[in-house]
């Protein structure tokens, strides 16, 4: 996945392959692929996350955790990451596929 950093935020947002309008050209995380993907409801999860920027980028998707290695190396790796799936964005373009926050 490409991600923007953000210095503004600490969270992953990432667009899921069940997004309603993100860009075709933008790689999607692809939920049914993984063994680990939860949605989170319940107490704090039980909500929809929306976040807009600035520039007016708008992105609205829900907790999930998964799995996660940040790059190629099994020492970066957590169970467990909670994380957006970005289901519906406005602003990303063709060529970001979601914000890691810092």
């Amino acid at each position: 996945m490409r991600v923007v950093w953000d210095t503004g935020s600490e969270i992953l947002l990432a667009a899921v392959d069940y997004c309603s309008n993100c860009d075709p050209a933008t790689t999607l995380f692809d939920s049914t692929a993984s063994s680990s993907y939860t949605v989170l409801t319940g107490g704090d999860y039980d909500y929809e996350f929306t976040q807009g920027y600035a520039d007016g980028t708008a992105l609205t998707g829900e907790w999930v955790t998964d799995d996660a290695c940040f790059i190629d190396d099994a020492t970066s790796c957590v169970s467990t990451y909670e994380w957006v799936a970005v289901y519906d964005q406005d602003g990303l373009g063709t060529t970001i596929d979601g914000i890691i926050g810092l």
